[in-house]
């Protein structure tokens, strides 16, 4: 018979190491209560000294564990288990699965509302680790996939679970937790309850290996090893808004715990509870939001009241315990919190428990910038598809052109046509030709830059006018003009075109060579076809688009929709003083209305003074950026920002129409006011609460003027970043891309699109060269770097006539190493241009593309109405033509994979084509990079590995080194080695022996100093004393010991027998064996279940 109060064990079989760190703590922890009770009390400094000592025996507790393999089928109001007949029903459905499988198992009912199905962790050769709690959980999930629906309550898979004992008696029902057979259960639920009246015997355990479940393990274990964990870190910590507002200086005291900022999750936490679907309890939340609170700076004891309070308030009504024991458990897991450091706020932990993360709080793009490394996949094979395929590029062009002429005869202005076909297939000359045979139609070609011009074939030029924006006199090397100015005040209109102010209304409309003004001339044109860049054509359109009957958009087209501003500090006070002086005058004049401008200058002072202040570390934007402005706006004004708001008016907006400056000024206003405003209030009033996009952003920059010696070199900046809107044209457009995203392209020209998608199927022979980088910024790593160019160099030597593609950057590395007849160019570079044919090799080196805040910013252009995630992952996909797969780094929201897509994947596709590739199917294409290019077959896949031969590890040479010194020195010094004894303590990572026993092996000359950067966790002490001992060819022994608890062993190592007298009198002295009795041993020991 038990009594209530010990009735319960887990599913934990530990080593007899275990049980001897545990008493050591006990009899610490003991010691130190006695300690604190003495008299007189002794200094916070020795408390605080003797607490970090008791803390570190502790952490040498081994961690290392076996753990039956439990499911718990347990019924419940608010589970998915309604009632025992239920429970009954899964668990008879999980018995039939395991009988199918061959799985030994044992089964109870606990004698309450449920039922335990236990299987020996000796069934699947489980070995020693510390995570095979979560590997259990892993393979119970693989389990309920494949059975179907068993409701398994997974919160069991804890270091910490408590089940109860056989036989014992449940403290409600009054009922045994008794064994039960298969036959039994079948009964139904009354014969068990008469079963559990009464003790039963328990036959014993069987651990028949089962080969079904050794294979899943195998399986849990490569799963759990391969999640990422992030743990914020205390600098990251430091952007949070709360941990500000928790730190005081000398403008302010830290406000109190109950009126903080906190994230989306900690808000939710603290609001909710514990969230529908989540796998938490009231404990883990409470030590959840105890790591928060530690985290920001706040103290042990204001953290103590106010979790107590939540407690009680908001976590009672998920707990069965009273009011005072959720409060006796909610201090004593505070406490805990406060006194380990291994308890440390973690942005995985929220996402477990479905609590909200975005860009709302600082930490989010850290978290979401985990990844894992890369490993090729086994998948199903690809071949090459695409609703139009052609086998030449003759067929390809005459698509083309039937596809043109048909969208043109149906003269529709509702719809622009995508002519989506390789680089070189001619798509650009051949509408050129086409448009150009028909004299009734007036075409405006729209291009991303000048020099495409000179596709227009030459007997066609004359038909075509270049649209040339203003420009000086341009001189060539020996000083000779050789295009004259079209502007005669070019200098004038630079310094209102960098202020974004209307060139037209404010110098051309006064301008005395008005009439004689090249630049104006060129407009009156209306008999030729224009050539004219994007940027101008967006600008300007609306004043010509209408004498034009076809627009033809050709390539590069996203970038030129976007404008971006910088604002600095100088540029807000130098508006300010012309709003400042619009004021006066009218205060002057008394004609009223001032308010609204006082509004304005108040929000732009709060804004001037942001910027005033030390630039953030990272950028920030959206709700943070908004928090940050309202906080000076009360601080200076004692006016929130959005009460600013309400004050505005049309004329605020339109600021830059009514203040008075003229190019006489020695420095001009820059047009910022209207679009900031603009923006600003979308997403202070209009935007969806929880967005995550946002089309401002504060960040850093150098200062441009040369600072002085008290002025930091630095200065912050904002970035205010918006669509520039399509003019009104109810023309038919043309664009013509290798690779456009009819998403995309939708919302540029906003109008519906119809597309054309002639793809080549490529005869070029394709080679991809993967490795384990995760992202594009892993050629920011040194190493990493090296091996590509050890890569880029074995390719060369096979083919030294090659065109490499790299990213800019890298194009000064790269031109060093380059042979004879080889060329380097970058991405987005000569777009359009047939000067690199002629080459017998092209190699993409690398990958292109926007980093994650530039897609990001060119999201919040194009879909800034609508709510999208901006969560990352990893997406599996396969290589064309073969049946392996890689993870791809991706947004999870299509729409803004789009844009990540046609910076990366899209931008390499184009570059692949530099050399004609469709035009000369002899030249080979390697992809020296990890992204997948669906349009190109592979036709042969190799590992850098295999191309590089693989370099030794130096990192793992190091910790060998620092092993083997260690193991030399104890050998010498005291004739054995012990892993867990005499070498972990003193490399392992986060561990230290007590002072006393540091002391003694010192004296002993029994160790070696080891830096921080060369020690390292368990399992690699363990596999290097094992690899170095069979190196030595020591001798692996036991010493046994007893203690007045139990009895165990410990392992040792020595060159002969005698290790084992030498280490049982060097630990027969050790500062904290005094109770140990150490003798050879007759037989080997086992585990002990604790």
């Amino acid at each position: 018979m038990f009594d209530n109060y010990n009735i319960y064990t887990t599913l934990n079989h530990y080593p007899k190491e275990y049980a001897d760190a545990r008493e050591r703590f006990r009899e610490a922890k003991l010691h130190h209560e006695r300690f604190l009770n003495l008299k007189p009390p002794p200094t916070a400094l020795l408390i605080k000294e003797r607490e970090r000592d008791l803390s570190a025996i502790e952490a040498a507790i081994p961690k290392e564990c076996f753990v039956d393999f439990g499911f718990d089928f347990d019924a419940g109001e608010n589970k998915p288990i309604r009632d025992l007949d239920e429970a009954a029903f899964f668990t008879m459905k999980l018995l039939n699965f395991f009988e199918k499988k061959g799985v030994p198992y044992q089964m109870f009912y606990t004698g309450g509302r449920g039922f335990h199905v236990v299987v020996d962790f000796r069934c699947f050769e489980q070995p020693l680790d510390v995570n095979n709690h979560h590997v259990n959980k892993a393979m119970a999930k693989m389990i309920e996939d494949e059975a179907g629906g068993l409701f398994i309550d997974d919160s069991i898979y804890s270091s910490r679970r408590q089940f109860r004992l056989p036989n014992s008696i449940h403290n409600t029902s009054g009922l045994h937790k008794v064994f039960l057979t298969r036959d039994e259960l079948e009964r139904g639920v009354d014969h068990v309850k008469a079963l559990a009246a009464a003790p039963r015997p328990i036959p014993p355990i069987d651990h028949t290996s089962s080969e079904y479940l050794c294979r899943l393990y195998g399986l849990a274990k490569i799963e759990v090893d391969k999640k990422p964990k992030y743990t914020v870190k205390a600098a990251d910590v430091r952007e949070l808004q709360a941990a500000r507002q928790s730190s005081p200086d000398a403008s302010r005291p830290a406000l109190p715990v109950a009126n903080l900022h906190h994230p989306p999750c900690i808000r939710e936490a603290l609001e909710i509870g514990i969230k529908d679907g989540a796998k938490a309890n009231r404990n883990i939340i409470t030590v959840f939001l105890a790591t928060y609170f530690k985290a920001i700076g706040r103290g042990r004891d204001e953290t103590t009241v106010l979790l107590t309070d939540h407690a009680i308030r908001v976590l009672a009504r998920f707990s069965g315990s009273g009011a005072k024991e959720i409060e006796s458990s909610t201090k004593g897991a505070v406490s805990t919190v406060f006194r380990y450091e291994k308890y440390r706020f973690n942005c995985g932990t929220a996402k477990k428990f479905c609590f909200a993360c975005n860009d709302t709080c600082e930490l989010f793009k850290k978290y979401r910038e985990s990844v894992f490394n890369r490993r090729l996949q086994k998948a199903d094979m690809k071949g090459f598809t695409s609703a139009n395929v052609y086998e030449t590029p003759e067929e390809i062009r005459k698509a083309i052109v039937e596809r043109e002429a048909a969208y043109l005869s149906r003269k529709d202005g509702k719809k622009a046509l995508l002519v989506r076909a390789p680089a070189g297939s001619g798509k650009t000359t051949l509408t050129f030709e086409h448009l150009s045979k028909y004299p009734f139609q007036r075409v405006c070609w729209v291009a991303s830059q000048h020099v495409l011009f000179d596709n227009i074939p030459d007997r066609l030029k004359d038909d075509w006018l270049r649209i040339e924006g203003r420009h000086p006199d341009v001189f060539d090397p020996e000083g000779n003009i050789i295009d004259d100015a079209n502007c005669s005040r070019y200098e004038d209109s630079k310094r209102l075109r960098e202020k974004r102010l209307n060139v037209n209304r404010h110098l051309c409309s006064n301008c005395a060579d008005n009439d004689a003004c090249s630049y104006l001339r060129q407009f009156w044109d209306k008999s030729k076809h224009w050539f004219i860049q994007q940027k101008m054509f967006l600008y300007k359109a609306e004043e010509f688009v209408s004498n034009f009957d076809v627009v033809v958009f050709d390539e590069d087209i996203l970038g030129n929709f976007r404008e971006e501003l910088v604002v600095t500090e100088r540029d807000v006070r130098v508006s300010l003083g012309y709003v400042d002086t619009l004021i006066e005058e009218m205060e002057a004049y008394a004609t009223g209305g001032t308010d609204g401008y006082v509004a304005l200058r108040n929000i732009l002072g709060a804004l001037g003074e942001l910027l005033a202040r030390d630039p953030p570390r990272k950028a920030i934007t959206g709700d943070i950026l908004h928090r940050r402005l309202d906080e000076i706006c009360v601080e200076m004004h004692g006016i929130t920002l959005r009460d600013l708001f309400g004050a505005l008016g049309t004329d605020q907006y339109e600021i830059i129409d009514k203040i008075h400056f003229s190019l006489a000024d020695v420095e001009l206003p820059l047009n910022f006011v209207e679009p900031f405003l603009r923006i600003l209030r979308f997403e202070l009033f209009d935007r969806a609460k929880d967005s995550n996009l946002s089309c401002l952003e504060l960040s850093h920059r150098k200062r441009r003027r040369a600072p002085d010696s008290k002025t930091s070199p630095v200065e912050s900046m904002l970035r205010v970043f918006h669509k520039i809107p399509m003019p009104p044209c109810n023309k038919p457009i043309i664009t013509l891309d290798a690779t456009g995203k009819p998403d995309i392209y939708s919302v540029l020209f906003e109008r519906e699109i119809e597309l054309f998608d002639a793809a080549y199927k490529f005869k070029n022979e394709v080679w991809q060269v993967f490795s384990s980088a995760s992202t594009i910024t892993a050629l920011n790593n040194p190493r990493h770097l090296k091996r590509m160019l050890e890569g880029l160099k074995k390719l060369l030597e096979l083919e030294p006539l090659s065109l490499i593609i790299v990213k800019k950057s890298l194009v000064p590395i790269i031109q060093k190493m380059l042979p004879p007849g080889a060329k380097c160019i970058h991405f987005f570079g000569n777009r359009g241009s047939n000067e690199f044919m002629g080459f017998r090799q092209v190699i993409i080196f690398g990958a292109p593309g926007f980093d994650k805040e530039t897609v990001l910013m060119y999201a919040s252009c194009l879909y800034y109405d609508r709510n999208l995630r901006t969560d990352t992952g990893l997406v599996k996909r396969t290589y064309t033509g073969t049946d392996k797969a890689v993870n791809i780094f991706c947004f999870l929201e299509p729409l803004i994979q789009n844009i990540l897509e046609v910076s990366r994947e899209d931008e390499a596709y184009q570059s692949c084509n530099r050399g004609r590739l469709m035009l000369y199917p002899d030249i080979r294409l390697v992809l020296l990079t990890n992204i997948v290019l669906e349009q190109i077959p592979v036709t042969r896949l190799i590992s850098l590995d295999d191309l590089v031969d693989r370099q030794p590890d130096s990192g793992k040479e190091a910790h060998r080194a620092v092993i083997r010194d260690i193991m030399e020195r104890q050998l010498a010094a005291i004739g054995f080695i012990s892993v867990s004894r005499t070498i972990r303590p003193f490399v392992e990572s986060g561990q230290s022996p007590p002072r006393a026993v540091a002391r003694y092996f010192s004296d002993k000359q029994a160790v070696i100093p080891v830096p921080a950067a060369r020690r390292m966790d368990n399992r690699t002490v363990e596999r290097h004393v094992k690899e170095i001992a069979g190196e030595m060819n020591l001798l692996s022994l036991r010493l046994l010991f007893k203690t007045p608890r139990c009895n165990g062993f410990m392992e040792v190592w020595g060159r002969d027998a005698s290790c084992i007298e030498r280490a049982a009198a060097f630990f027969g002295a050790c500062p904290g064996y005094e109770n140990h009795t150490l003798y050879a041993p007759k037989q080997k020991g086992g585990s002990e279940k604790c």
